[in-house]
C-alpha cells in the first residue's frame, strides 16, 4: 500500500489536499515557494500547480493555498500525520499516539511537545 502526502500549514492546521505519493516532489515545490507565493499574490485563483512528478494529476495544488499561507510554516506531511524529516517515533504516555517531532536521527531521547500536533 502507498502512503499519500500533502503540503500542510503547521500554523493553521490546514492541508492543500494534494494526496501525492511523492514527498520528494512536494518538498521541491517548497524550495520555490517564494515564486509560488509571488504568483499567488496576483489573484490567479483559477491557476493550479500540477506536475506528473506529483503522481496524482487529479489533485493539483490551488494557488490560493500559497496565498492563504504566505509566510506560514509549510511542511510535507503524510496521511498518518508524519512530517518529512522528523523522527516520527510514536510516544504513548496515554491512549493517544503522540509523535516525536525532533529531526530524524536525533541523539537525545524522543520527546513530545504539546505545541506539536498529535497523530490524526
Amino acid at each position: 500500500m502507498s502512503t499519500e502526502f500533502d503540503l500542510f500549514c503547521v500554523d493553521c492546521d490546514d492541508g492543500a489536499g494534494v494526496e501525492s505519493r511523492r514527498p520528494d516532489a512536494l518538498g521541491k515545490l517548497l524550495t520555490i515557494r517564494p515564486a509560488l507565493e509571488s504568483l499567488a499574490s496576483l489573484d490567479l485563483s483559477c491557476v493550479t500547480v500540477d506536475s506528473p512528478s506529483l503522481n496524482r494529476p487529479r489533485n493539483p495544488i490551488p494557488m490560493e493555498f500559497f496565498a492563504k499561507h504566505a509566510g506560514h510554516t509549510l511542511r510535507v506531511r503524510s496521511e498518518y500525520g508524519e512530517f518529512e524529516g522528523d523522527c516520527n517515533t510514536e510516544i504513548r504516555p496515554s491512549s493517544i499516539a503522540l509523535i516525536c517531532r525532533l529531526p530524524r536521527g536525533h541523539s537525545e531521547p524522543c520527546v513530545f511537545n504539546p505545541k506539536w500536533p498529535a497523530r490524526p
